[in-house]
């Protein structure tokens, strides 16, 4: 029913040298998007858990939960956005 049609510009979905039906310049903007939210990420998770690990009072067993889901949100944003980055902006 609502089907888009992407044609790309070769034959063969597997050459290099096949065109992207999204516009180059639309994926700058979300590799640049995708700096902002890296910087972000990696600066707030990173003051969220010196506050954890500096301070003994949040250190409860609830807050052992935050920075597990802190931790893991680090490793993912130094691990997957730098990838999104890379292959945003290589079109």
């Amino acid at each position: 029913m609502l089907e888009k049609n992407f044609s790309l510009k070769c034959d063969d979905v597997y050459k290099i040298d096949c065109n992207s039906p999204i516009d180059c310049n639309k994926l700058k903007i979300v590799a640049v998007l995708c700096v902002v939210l890296m910087i972000l990420s990696v600066t707030f998770n990173s003051i969220l858990l010196s506050i954890f690990f500096t301070r003994k009072e949040f250190r409860s067993p609830l807050n052992l939960i935050m920075i597990i889901l802190t931790l893991f949100n680090l490793i993912g944003s130094l691990t997957e956005l730098p990838i999104v980055i890379a292959t945003s902006y290589a079109c």
